[in-house]
């Protein structure tokens, strides 16, 4: 018998995703202390990883390169690369590896490439997906923040900043750094 959790005390709002592993399907979702691989047709749960007091997740999952990125939400946040297809808890066995520093509490993480590109509120940084060497980061100097989700365009990678003591979000962009599209 599984632990139980609290639904209604650690919400979490991201959207789950599908992706295809080893010739079936998982539904991706990220919730609150763990995140959960679901069987799309019997709603039957494959795998989940636990991340301890991780809430209020709003990033969605991104997969690539045969790792799904999750970034855990607010309290203690991470990015966890996992590696999909297991079966059970696989928190233990199919975690390839997990950030703890920088790490967006609102914005969705983005792959481009061998590239993941995040955002804190005071930072966008470019990590190596493979080594987490961070290739590029962007700091924010000013009281501004950086809200939005990160969007590739083909002039480059932008986010939407909002300044802290303004009621008003700002259709300002910044533009991280150009991108290959293709």
């Amino acid at each position: 018998r599984g632990e139980r959790f609290d639904v209604f005390h650690a919400p979490a709002y991201t959207t789950p995703l599908v992706i295809r592993v080893g010739g079936r399907d998982e539904l991706i979702s990220v919730g609150a202390f763990r995140t959960v691989a679901y069987d799309p047709l019997s709603g039957k749960e494959i795998w989940h990883v636990q991340y301890g007091d991780g809430f209020s997740n709003v990033p969605g999952p991104v997969y690539g390169h045969g790792l799904v990125f999750i970034a855990t939400g607010f309290h203690q946040p991470s990015l966890l690369a996992v590696r999909p297809g297991g079966s059970g808890d696989v928190t233990g066995t199919r975690v390839a590896w997990t950030l703890r520093r920088g790490v967006p509490l609102t914005p969705s993480p983005l792959l481009v490439g061998d590239e993941l590109l995040a955002a804190s509120r005071r930072s966008i940084f470019v990590l190596d997906r493979r080594t987490l060497a961070v290739k590029h980061a962007l700091e924010n100097r000013e009281e501004w923040q950086f809200t939005g989700q990160l969007v590739r365009a083909p002039e480059g990678v932008i986010s939407i900043v909002e300044h802290p003591y303004n009621s008003e979000i700002y259709t300002h962009f910044v533009h991280l750094r150009p991108v290959a599209t293709g």
